[in-house]
Parts: C-alpha cells; sequence; structure tokens
C-alpha cells in the first residue's frame, strides 16, 4: 500500500510549501547574523539582566519565604522560560525566540487561511516576514517573543471557535499564561469582557475572562501575601507615576522627562524618607500619578499620541545600529533599512487604521467574537502601550492584529478587483511555479 493513501493530508500545497520558505530563510538569516556577532552584549538589555537574575534561581526568588524584591516588578511568565531554556547560554535562548517567531508567523498563516484565501494568508505572511521590529526585538533577552507565540495563539482560538469546555478552558490558560509573561496584557481581558457584552457566544467569552482573571487574582494574592500589596506587578504603579504622570508633565511644562522623573524622585523622598514600605510607596505612586495625570490632561494625551506614533512608525534605530555595528554593517545600509522599516509601518499602520473604519461596520452587524476582540485588543494595546517609554519594542505584540484587520480590508480590494490582472497574475503564476509542484 503506498504511504500517500495511509496519509493522504501530509501532501502540502504550493502556498503552505512557500510559507515554509519564507518562514526558513528568516530563520536561516538571523541565525547566520547571530552566529557573526563576536559576544552576548548586543542582546542582552537593561532589563534583560533582571530577568536574568530572576530566572537564576526561579523557585527560590519566586516561590521562597526569602524571596526578592524584583519578583514583586516581574511577574514569573518570562522568568520561567529563561530558567528552563537559560541553562544552555544565552545564544540558545536566542534561538529557541527567532523558531517561537517562526511558530507566531505559522499560526498567523493558517488563521489568515482559514479566514481569507491562500493568496492573503500569504501576502500577510510576507509582511510578517519582513516587519522590523518582531525580527529585531527576537534578538534580546525579552519577553516580546514569548509573548506574542502565546497571544496569537490564543488569537487563533478564538477565531476557532471551538465550544469544547476543556479546550476553552486550555484557551483561558493560555491567556493567563500571556498575562503572566507582560502584566500590560491584563487590558486583554477587558477586550474580552467588551466581546462578551457584544456577541451571542457568551460561553466562550465568559470562560476565557474568568480563567484570565483567576491568574491576575491568584498573582495578586501572591504578592499580597509576600509583599502586602495586592496587584499582578509593582510596575503598573511605578509606570503611572515615572512615566504617565511625570511624562505628562514633562509635555506641559516643557522638560525633558529625565528632569520631571527626577523631580518627582526628589518629591517622594522629602514625603516618604530614603526608605520607605513598600505599602507606603506603591500608595504614594499610584496617588501622585493620578494627580499629575488630572494636572495635566492635555499632556497626558499628547504624550499618548506621540508615543502611538512611535510604536506604529519607529523602525528601532538603536537595535539596528546595536547589531549593525557588531557585525560591522556599512552605516549606509543601516539607514536604508531604517528608512525602509519606517515606510513599511507606515504603510501597515494606515492599514490597520482605515480597517478598524470598516471593520467597525462588520462587528456592529456581525458581532463576530474574533474579529471583536482583534479590533478592542489593538485599539487597548495600543493606547496603553504608548505611554513616556513608548518605542518601536512596544509593536511587536501588535503586529499580529495589524495584519489581521489589515487582511480585511485588503480582501475587499480582492473581491472588488477581480478583473485586476495583477490579482489574476498573481494566483496563476504560483500554480504554475515548478518549485511548489
Amino acid at each position: 500500500m503506498r504511504v500517500g493513501k495511509i496519509l493522504p493530508n501530509l501532501e502540502l500545497d504550493s502556498f503552505r510549501k512557500l510559507a515554509l520558505l519564507l518562514i526558513s530563510i528568516s530563520v536561516m538569516a538571523k541565525s547566520f547574523i547571530l552566529f557573526l556577532m563576536p559576544d552576548n552584549q548586543v542582546l542582552l538589555e537593561p532589563d534583560s539582566l533582571r530577568y536574568l537574575d530572576l530566572a537564576d534561581n526561579f523557585l527560590g526568588n519566586y516561590g521562597a519565604s526569602n524571596q526578592i524584591l524584583e519578583s514583586f516588578y516581574i511577574t514569573p511568565g518570562y522568568p520561567l522560560f529563561l530558567s528552563v531554556f537559560g541553562q544552555f547560554g544565552i545564544r540558545p535562548v536566542i534561538l529557541i525566540q527567532f523558531f517561537l517567531l517562526a511558530c507566531t508567523q505559522l499560526i498567523l498563516f493558517e488563521l489568515l487561511k482559514k479566514l481569507f484565501t491562500q493568496k492573503l494568508a500569504l501576502i500577510g505572511l510576507f509582511l510578517f516576514v519582513i516587519e522590523s521590529s518582531s525580527n529585531l526585538e527576537s534578538f534580546h533577552i525579552l519577553t516580546e517573543t514569548l509573548f506574542t507565540f502565546l497571544f496569537t495563539l490564543f488569537i487563533f482560538l478564538v477565531f476557532k471557535g471551538d465550544s469544547n469546555t476543556s479546550a476553552i478552558i486550555c484557551g483561558g490558560f493560555l491567556l493567563g499564561i500571556s498575562i503572566w509573561t507582560r502584566p500590560v496584557a491584563q487590558i486583554l481581558i477587558v477586550s474580552l469582557l467588551i466581546t462578551f457584552l457584544l456577541v451571542k457566544d457568551k460561553k466562550r467569552m465568559a470562560i476565557y475572562v474568568v480563567v484570565g482573571l483567576l491568574f491576575v487574582i491568584g498573582w495578586s494574592i501572591r504578592n499580597y501575601e509576600k509583599f502586602g500589596v495586592p496587584q499582578l506587578s509593582g510596575i503598573q504603579n511605578l509606570n503611572l507615576l515615572y512615566y504617565e504622570g511625570a511624562g505628562a508633565v514633562s509635555i506641559s511644562k516643557s522638560q525633558t522627562l529625565m528632569d520631571s522623573q527626577a523631580s518627582e524622585s526628589k518629591r517622594l523622598v522629602l514625603h516618604l524618607g530614603d526608605s520607605p514600605a513598600l505599602t507606603d510607596l506603591v500608595t504614594y505612586r499610584q496617588e501622585r500619578g493620578i494627580s499629575l495625570i488630572k494636572q495635566n490632561l492635555t499632556g497626558f494625551v499628547q504624550l499618548h499620541g506621540i508615543g502611538i506614533v512611535k510604536i506604529l512608525l519607529g523602525p528601532g534605530s538603536a537595535t539596528i545600529e546595536k547589531i549593525g555595528n557588531s557585525i560591522k554593517m556599512p552605516s549606509q545600509l543601516m539607514v536604508t533599512y531604517k528608512a525602509i522599516s519606517i515606510l513599511f509601518s507606515f504603510m501597515l499602520g494606515a492599514l490597520s487604521l482605515i480597517s478598524l473604519w470598516y471593520l467597525r461596520r462588520r462587528i456592529i452587524r456581525e458581532l463576530n467574537p474574533g474579529y471583536t476582540f482583534v479590533a478592542l485588543s489593538f485599539v487597548l494595546m495600543l493606547i496603553t502601550s504608548s505611554g513616556a517609554s513608548a518605542y518601536s519594542r512596544f509593536r511587536v505584540p501588535i503586529v499580529p492584529l495589524e495584519i489581521i484587520i489589515s487582511m480585511y480590508v485588503i480582501c475587499m480590494w480582492f473581491s472588488t478587483n477581480k478583473a485586476n490582472p495583477f490579482f489574476a497574475n498573481f494566483s496563476e503564476k504560483i500554480g504554475r511555479s515548478r518549485l511548489f509542484r
């Protein structure tokens, strides 16, 4: 009996072969660049050292009675990942992140195939593969690559619409682990709650919300028992004062962010002393941060407007220069890459915003859970990530959302331009290619 009769579904179609080829080329290119790097310093950011320190003795830092204060500020998702894979070295972790990014791209490709057509799925994948921020940040010991993989897999499950309770609970666990990887992902629960209120498929949304909240509440209880503060992460109140509040002041008073932060640090010491209790510190940061935002609302709005532009258009200049200088890349090539990245990001961002305008009709008319969740998540994650610390790194989790909603508008163009030779020839040429027979 022929193998083809036993396993008839294993034969890959030409589009999937091309998708795997694109993803493989991207992984090999990044791996080659990694091989050329003379040392590991390029792979480390200031936050990287904090993650590595927490991962070095994960159980002691997060579970023992003598856990360190850093475990209040950093949720356990990424340190746990590093504690498992980091023992092999920093470069193997980066290689694993290349693989995770590849898996994320493949998941998105399969989702786009279900939502649209193979042609559009291939276009969406190509946009993802050449997008700069996702590739650049996969070179860093940072949370973005792992989080985006988990988040994209969760989106796939939301669109899949499995009604099996066990499968839905597994999706909820995936959401919870995502939140433990990046605390800002708590905003996804808000997206799910709004989706729950709008759509008919309330069971799935309700389970996702409940399981996600269990992760948030569970870790908040842990922090209350260990540190006396019932919060998922201490980074929230720190950002509220030194980036949201101080950032709003810096815009309103036309001063640098560093000056505003320094002024707030002096004021904090004046009110609480040099060694305040953690509970007093958290309370002060929250109250002072909210007060500064209320007093400088115009600056706060401008701050987030500037942050949105940085996220959507930022080419990741610092990372490009670090990697480029490390492998002796010509400066003209780095400038060209930055320019292309900005142009591409502008195109994708513009497509996303246009798509949101059209998607609102479909959301209102059909109340599709997947599109509703994706559109809400895109808007809310973009707004909440766009404070004073915003830059291209924070675009990484948003890229799959941009591509999904952008494909919606491109799909409309396909359907209204069937007579256009480009669209007809594109499909025909792919089908005739000898490489994919």
